[in-house]
């Protein structure tokens, strides 16, 4: 079952500059895809959330092909902290606590029960799983390595200093070849490894 990695906005850019300290990706960036429904964004508790699978997805030209990740028709009860339990287990960051697991579902009206048992609530954790997919991702992304048109010349030309890379022929690439890239303002943002890839094959 995929589990989604939802993470704040500020730790999606922390989490990237982390793992990749040149990454082009800002902010406003991210929120300009928000408010153009390139990415969806979702209210937890104080926070907005995104998922980096679809964040990463969208940042790749060949995308995998999206199946639906089928969910069990019947109802499925949990309680919150087998919930967590599970988001932690998928992914270590998850920013999926008790008490705002609680706030959302109460929020989203999601289906709960009181368990006399153990006289905890139970939730319909497909509903809630629904809730926080909304785009039926079931995949896991690679992170994009992403660099500004000029930087992702140099950098590319500094790791084949062997080969003939001229600004001719990666300025020719820029506008034919198959990769991912978008205006960011006035600057190309490229998905760096797609974009080094299309060079080489020229190149051959």
């Amino acid at each position: 079952m995929y589990i989604p990695k939802l993470r704040r906005i500020s730790n999606v850019i922390s989490e990237m500059h982390k793992e990749d300290p040149f990454c082009a990706l800002n902010r406003p960036f991210i929120e300009h895809l928000i408010w153009n429904e390139k990415i969806t964004a979702m209210k937890y508790g104080d926070a907005w959330l995104i998922n980096l699978d679809e964040l990463f997805s969208y940042f790749q030209y060949k995308k995998p092909r999206l199946q639906k990740d089928k969910l069990p028709l019947k109802v499925n009860m949990k309680t919150s902290g087998q919930i967590i339990k599970v988001f932690q287990e998928a992914d270590p960051y998850t920013i999926i606590r008790k008490t705002n697991l609680k706030r959302f579902c109460a929020a989203n009206n999601i289906h709960s029960v009181i368990n006399n048992e153990v006289h905890k609530p139970l939730y319909d954790f497909n509903e809630i799983l629904m809730k926080v997919n909304p785009k039926e991702i079931n995949y896991s992304a690679p992170m994009t390595i992403l660099r500004y048109y000029e930087n992702a010349v140099r950098d590319i030309k500094a790791k084949h200093a062997n080969l003939q890379i001229t600004w001719k022929l990666v300025w020719k690439v820029l506008h034919n070849d198959n990769f991912f890239k978008t205006k960011n303002g006035k600057r190309w943002l490229i998905n760096c490894e797609e974009f080094e890839e299309c060079i080489i094959k020229k190149i051959d």
